[in-house]
């Protein structure tokens, strides 16, 4: 076919256009080449989801709607960039129901009488919709109406006392609504239109006093300031909040002193007596003051304080502390009862562990709805020789949380015990779907555009309301198609935080089930052809697997502490691998990818090929996990020292990536078998080389 274009272009254009036309065919085929590479994740599901396409029209159109409304909601309010946008949405047939805010807006606009404004604010109070953007739409227009009236109402201050006997009452009936932080401004400006002490003063101080003593809350400080207040209105403030937080603020800090002072005494390895004594003393302190305390963080501290004992060998004392935290049935809950359970099993007490959750009288759902307390009750009733419960506690926990890190756990474990794989004991306890084939399905094509476009615009909320939207809607089957179809082109658009974001919500509130076309849209592979490039001395899944956590494939990831792109490198640690590198550089794929994967090697080296103690320090620091090592990671069970590594983020950090390396070797069907018991995981080393 080249050839006959050739001959064609001689005879009728010359040596030029063929030039031209070889050119325009390379830049085709080039082009083609490259979009296959980004998409390469997507082989294999393409052909089972609708196609949906999204003009560049719409993308601006959504962008544009996303940025007034966000300046609005801080109470700016650009009339001419509105009625503009007004005009295109109604011009979409995607976005058109949104025109209930813009169109809003405009009328607001040619509001000026106080009366006409106060009849707009009752009927935009009055409307109820089903739909959660439109409502929240609406509520923003309610937000602006009031801030209107206040501020109308300021120009009004000087009028008769009987007007503005009549504005008290309305303002008493919309208090909520026109008490919204963002109006507090304009309030406050308000009351110094009138003279303290002044019959329409004390007026509309006792309103706002009122409506303070009904929500049980405070006004602010500097709203205070503008008030009258009676002796009962300052006795109200000062018994509800203000002096309490100063007397909480002295016991809490006194007992900070004495959590200091117990870590620094079980640090510094003193003895028994002395550390027993130290902990006493703070917890004789917590219980005789608790009253006077912020319940949350003085039991938070308690917890903080008996975990780092118990992880140092104290069982007595951590035991205590968590009975007292137990005690109420409010905070940390559900973080106690595995640290005390954990306790027990550290020194081999199992009945005493599975014991723990009968005495607390907590059932079955308890334990479906805490995956890592289930596994930990199924090992211990295996360690007690309760083999067939324990087995079906973990089919069961692999059924009600399977993308958990315990799941895999479960599956592991019930692999030793019988002639199939771990891949195929999982797969076998994930629920048959037979709704999995979208193709049957009728799909709200609008939904669908919108969906995809706020997640690839980044606008999670109205992401989470539309999923909302949906799941009140639909049916099991219309569910399940729906969802997949969004997240499988959410991904495409490399929205990927925001295509695992609806399947996670979705299957936690049971509405969609896990299935293995769901896992693939969950375990995407972009960027495998830089990382295989890179990876020589480890495998690339672990990379894979890390980027995933790290940015969720997002290159232009930035964290609040300034670590940026794939990677999710720090400036200063990249320039251990290239000098001259400036933090933007970063962004960049390729580089990041190289310079990330050149650190990670050197941690594999410096931790003898542990996976966990480089995962740790990756994320945690070298020197931290280097001071773990001896006081925390002590254990030769591997999963002990996974549990005992002290930050919860870098706890989590690890159990995540574990998992993320099963599905992936899972989904690439590659080996997930070890090669020396609960050593190694999924064919990849744990701290024992083989």
């Amino acid at each position: 076919m080249l050839f006959y274009l050739i001959r064609f272009l001689k005879k009728h254009g010359g040596i030029l256009k063929i030039k031209i036309y070889i050119l325009i065919i390379g830049l085709g085929l080039g082009l083609s080449s490259f979009a296959a590479k980004k998409s390469v994740h997507a082989r294999g599901l393409a052909g089972s989801f609708e196609k949906i396409h999204i003009s560049k029209t719409e993308t601006k159109l959504a962008n544009n709607f996303k940025e007034l409304f966000k300046l609005a909601r801080k109470g700016i309010v650009n009339e001419r960039l509105v009625r503009k946008l007004n005009t295109r949405l109604h011009q979409n047939p995607t976005f058109k129901e949104y025109t209930i805010w813009t169109q809003g807006i405009l009328n607001l606009s040619r509001v000026k009488k106080l009366r006409t404004i106060k009849r707009t604010c009752t009927k935009l109070k009055s409307k109820n919709y089903d739909d959660l953007i439109q409502k929240e739409l609406n509520q923003n227009l309610q937000n602006i109406c009031f801030n209107k009236y206040i501020k109308r109402l300021t120009l009004n201050s000087g009028n008769s006392l009987r007007f503005h006997q009549r504005e008290a009452k309305y303002i008493e009936k919309n208090s909520k609504a026109i008490l919204f932080r963002r109006n507090l401004t304009d309030i406050q400006y308000f009351l110094s239109r009138f003279a303290i002490g002044k019959k329409a003063h004390k007026l509309y101080s006792q309103v706002f006093i009122q409506h303070y003593v009904k929500t049980d809350s405070t006004p602010s400080k500097r709203l205070l300031n503008y008030l009258h207040l009676t002796a009962a209105d300052t006795r109200f403030i000062q018994t509800k909040d203000l002096e309490i937080w100063k007397t909480r603020s002295v016991f809490y800090r006194e007992l900070k002193k004495l959590k200091g002072q117990a870590f620094q005494t079980v640090d510094t390895s003193k003895s028994s007596k002395e550390i027993k004594k130290d902990f006493d003393t703070f917890l004789t302190f917590l219980n005789k003051t608790y009253k006077y305390q912020p319940h949350r963080r003085a039991l938070a501290s308690l917890l903080s304080l008996s975990k780092s004992y118990m992880r140092r060998g104290h069982y007595v004392q951590a035991q205590a502390g968590f009975k007292r935290i137990l005690q109420q049935k409010k905070y940390h809950v559900d973080d106690t009862i595995f640290e005390y359970m954990w306790s027990y099993i550290l020194q081999e007490q199992y009945y005493a562990a599975v014991q723990l959750l009968k005495d607390y009288k907590l059932d079955k759902n308890f334990l479906y709805t805490h995956s890592k307390i289930h596994f930990w009750v199924a090992y211990s009733y295996s360690k007690l020789g309760y083999y067939q419960d324990a087995t079906n506690e973990f089919e069961r926990l692999i059924k009600e949380n399977p993308l958990s890190y315990y799941a895999i756990l479960s599956a592991k474990i019930l692999s030793q015990n019988s002639g199939l794989s771990t891949r195929e004991i999982y797969l076998s306890n994930l629920s048959q779907d037979e709704d999995d084939n979208v193709a049957n399905q009728t799909l709200d094509r609008k939904w669908l555009k919108r969906i995809v476009t706020w997640g690839t615009i980044h606008n999670p909320r109205f992401v989470s309301l539309e999923l909302k939207n949906l799941q009140k809607k639909k049916t099991y089957s219309q569910l399940q198609a729906h969802i997949l179809t969004a997240a499988y082109h959410l991904s495409t658009h490399e929205a990927y935080l925001e295509s695992f974001k609806i399947i996670y919500r979705s299957i936690n509130a049971g509405k969609i089930k896990l299935t293995e076309n769901t896992l693939k849209i969950l375990f995407p592979k972009p960027y495998m052809n830089q990382i295989k490039a890179n990876t020589k001395g480890f495998d690339p899944i672990i990379a894979l697997s890390l980027i995933r956590q790290e940015s969720g494939f997002n290159a232009r990831a930035r964290s609040h502490v300034g670590a940026r792109g794939l990677m999710q490198l720090m400036p200063t640690t990249a320039r251990q691998f290239k000098r001259r590198l400036k933090k933007s550089h970063l962004y960049n794929p390729n580089l990041n990818i190289q310079l990330g994967t050149k650190y990670f090697t050197n941690l594999l080296t410096n931790y003898n090929h542990n996976l966990v103690y480089s995962l740790a320090a990756y994320n945690a620091g070298e020197s931290r996990v280097n001071e773990w090592q001896e006081e925390y990671l002590t254990s030769n069970f591997i999963l002990e020292n996974i549990e005992n590594i002290p930050f919860y983020e870098t706890r989590k950090y690890v159990k995540l990536i574990f998992r993320n390396i099963f599905f992936y070797k899972m989904i690439l069907n590659e080996t997930t078998e070890d090669t020396a018991n609960l050593n190694r995981i999924y064919d990849i080393h744990l701290g024992f080389e083989s």
